[in-house]
């Protein structure tokens, strides 16, 4: 029996890849070689096994299949974001997505689900079980929508995977497509390059200087990383501090708005106009201090959230003159929450803010008047300090972001900050699986499946 990956005739540059990942997929299991064709290309045996991939809009066989009833799919049913996972008969199986992102998350949750695929396998070695005589078990299951619409991971404090090869303080671009990768599979559907823009740190501090005295932020492969990103359906989320190596204001025009407010205008329409930064998807920033990670001190007397407020309203006005189509995402971490509190800071309504949580999965003393703003969280899935472990605490994750997400209504966005990525990715899932199931999600049961899968159900307890 050969096994043939059906794709649409239309399909978007997500879904051809989603298919791509199927094939290997079932390769390693099977052991063998999977065919993937469009439907005019297949030609199956009558014993063969037909995977359809696809959407109503880009797959005609699977837009017939939805027309006479045969499977639950439209823009609609489930929405955006979802789909169906079907076997329609004994060698016929449907993976169908409302749309292009609706059907990456079939793809990989029955990679994961079924096929036995770790979604972190270049970064833990897991390989799946070899099952030559596989078969698709009787599935009819709906995958609805993710609660919480938009998942960015946050590339911050890189310090040991950007470390490992040179140069260094910078991912070659393999890394950042395996990073990326892995991330689509468990859910997400952004990236914030943060790090590698270039921060203040790296070209300033004596032990950055003495690692790589030649730093400059490589805005080629920046655009190469937000091209790659874009072909997965990940959005690029860019955070607009005035302080990234290839353009940057000094720590004096960094601290008085009311005298250089001009020069910090022209350096986030350079950032939109002249550099790849501009085809991000998300602009981002926080209302502290924009070359260093702390509060705003003004050195010319302003009072900090008026002048926020005009700050973040000619920040909007630049990015909606370059791309109307842009989110953004303002950042209340550590001292925005004062500046929020103070009821004198109010950007426009077309900033979603983020309420933050206290770098180890807890929150206190979320906003009880929201003021008219859409809100989301910005939360950690591990914190740096003198080195990155593995701190598990998925219960925490379900109990912090089900009062957040469904109490709160802080369901807009998600934040995740990972830390040189591999030691966190445990929880990086977990807030992948909580965003999109709030209520059903239960940690303890979680960590059991993700310690069977990585481990193997005898060493898993």
């Amino acid at each position: 029996m050969e096994h043939w990956i059906v794709c649409g005739e239309s399909p978007a540059s997500p879904e051809r890849l989603a298919c791509e990942d199927l094939r290997a997929d079932l390769e390693q299991i099977l052991g063998r070689a999977v065919r993937l064709a469009s439907p005019e290309e297949a030609a199956p045996a009558s014993g063969d096994m037909l995977y359809l991939v696809g959407t109503p809009t880009s797959h005609s066989r699977i837009a017939a299949l939805a027309e006479k009833g045969a499977v639950s799919i439209s823009a609609d049913r489930p929405g955006p974001g979802g789909g169906c996972i079907k076997r329609v008969e004994e060698r016929l199986l449907v993976l169908a997505g409302s749309d292009s992102a609706g059907l990456q998350r079939v793809v990989y949750t029955f990679c994961r689900d079924v096929l036995g695929v770790d979604p972190f396998a270049w970064w833990t070695g897991c390989k799946p079980a070899l099952r030559p005589d596989f078969a698709p078990p009787l599935l009819d299951e709906t995958i609805p929508p993710p609660a919480v619409p938009i998942l960015c991971y946050f590339d911050n404090d890189s310090d040991e995977l950007a470390n490992m090869t040179r140069p260094y303080l910078q991912f070659d671009l393999p890394t950042w497509k395996v990073l990326i990768d892995s991330l689509v599979r468990i859910g997400y559907n952004a990236i914030d390059l943060h790090d590698h823009l270039g921060r203040t740190e790296f070209y300033t501090w004596q032990f950055y200087r003495n690692l790589r005295p030649d730093y400059r932020c490589d805005l080629d492969l920046i655009q190469n990383v937000i091209d790659y990103a874009h072909s997965k359906g990940v959005m690029v989320q860019i955070p607009m501090y005035l302080c990234w190596e290839f353009k940057h204001i000094s720590e004096e025009e960094a601290t008085c708005w009311t005298a250089h407010k001009q020069r910090w205008k022209d350096t986030w329409a350079y950032y939109m106009k002249e550099t790849p930064l501009g085809q991000g998807d998300l602009f981002l920033d926080r209302p502290r201090s924009q070359i260093w990670d702390q509060p705003y001190e003004s050195r010319c007397g302003e009072d900090v959230p008026t002048v926020m407020t005009e700050a973040f309203t000619a920040l909007r006005d630049i990015v909606l003159d370059h791309n109307s189509k842009a989110q953004l995402i303002c950042d209340l971490y550590t001292h925005g929450q004062d500046v929020w509190y103070s009821g004198r800071f109010s950007p426009p309504k077309d900033y979603i803010m983020l309420w933050p949580n206290d770098a180890y999965g807890r929150y206190k003393n979320f906003p009880e008047d929201k003021r008219g703003y859409r809100f989301g969280t910005y939360m950690h899935a591990g914190f740096w300090l003198n080195h990155t472990v593995q701190d598990p605490y998925p219960e925490r994750i379900g109990r912090s972001m089900r009062e957040l997400v469904v109490e709160h209504g802080a369901d807009a966005y998600c934040l995740v900050n990972g830390q040189s990525f591999r030691p966190f990715i445990l929880n990086l899932e977990a807030y992948a699986r909580v965003t999109y199931n709030p209520t059903e999600f239960d940690g303890a049961s979680f960590l059991d499946e993700f310690a069977s899968r990585s481990f193997g159900p005898d060493a898993a307890p």
